[in-house]
């Protein structure tokens, strides 16, 4: 995949609030659809992941794919990554058969004492969690996650911000259900500057740039005018930038032009 374009001050802010490990409490980055918060959360982990040291981590991306919104399928995937990047470090992992299971408090406890055992090997774990508003009914509680992780371990929360979208609608009422939850097991709400980070929405001109950015790599520069219609809609999110360069990347490489059509 292409390399994510940060802020670099947001992604700085976030990732120091997120290696703070005298805090115990889980870090909530907070936003509005469409502000790139799914975007954010790829660009820190793809920069754990090009920089292999003390920090291990693992993602959900709630809703991405069909079996990422139910507690039950996150915790094996969970289960299943950890245990395998346990025996890849030279820890006593346990068969992918014994995986296997239908019992959750033993999925939770696996994932405990691997995380655990990692700690032992020096490592310090990232469970990232993006777009927990997604989740469905039956997981929107979170109680299937440990209320206290082990020491050389954090969980990273993304969300929309309750008071961005209509309360009264079906996902309004899971965003503001999934937040009130999140508050009463981690209490945010009572140390949010440490705990917290409100992410804005970008502006259009950080859009412009992030999609040059993203083009330039690849091709030589994009017409103002097509750049122009690409972000014409203020809620063309991140991702939706992405999505977006990569098509007219590929469509250029292909016949040699390109296609406003696709914005």
């Amino acid at each position: 995949g292409g390399e994510v374009v940060p802020r670099e001050d947001v992604s700085q802010r976030v990732n120091s609030m997120i290696k703070d490990f005298s805090d115990p409490n889980p870090v909530l980055i907070l936003a509005q659809s469409g502000a790139g918060k799914s975007t954010l959360i790829a660009s820190i982990l793809a920069a754990y992941s090009s920089e292999p040291g003390e920090y291990i981590s693992f993602s959900v991306f709630v809703g991405a794919t069909e079996r990422s919104t139910a507690s039950f399928d996150i915790l094996a995937q969970l289960n299943t990554s950890i245990n395998k990047n346990l025996q890849q470090e030279g820890g006593s992992g346990i068969k992918e058969e014994t995986l296997e299971t239908n019992n959750i408090l033993w999925m939770q406890n696996q994932i405990v004492e691997s995380i655990d055992n990692l700690g032992k090997l020096g490592k310090k774990v990232l469970l990232f969690f993006d777009a927990v508003n997604e989740l469905d009914q039956t997981s929107l509680s979170l109680t299937w996650l440990p209320l206290v992780p082990p020491s050389n371990c954090k969980y990273v929360f993304s969300t929309i911000d309750p008071e961005s979208i209509d309360s009264r609608s079906p996902s309004g009422i899971a965003t503001a259900s999934v937040y009130e939850n999140l508050n009463q097991r981690w209490k945010f709400l009572s140390q949010a500057e440490k705990s917290v980070y409100n992410l804005t929405s970008m502006s259009r001109g950080e859009r412009r740039e992030l999609f040059v950015k993203l083009v330039a790599k690849s091709m030589d520069p994009m017409p103002s005018d097509t750049v122009d219609i690409v972000l014409a809609k203020p809620e063309h999110s991140p991702l939706y930038l992405h999505l977006i360069a990569r098509a007219l990347l590929l469509q250029t490489k292909m016949n040699g032009e390109y296609n406003d059509d696709l914005a």
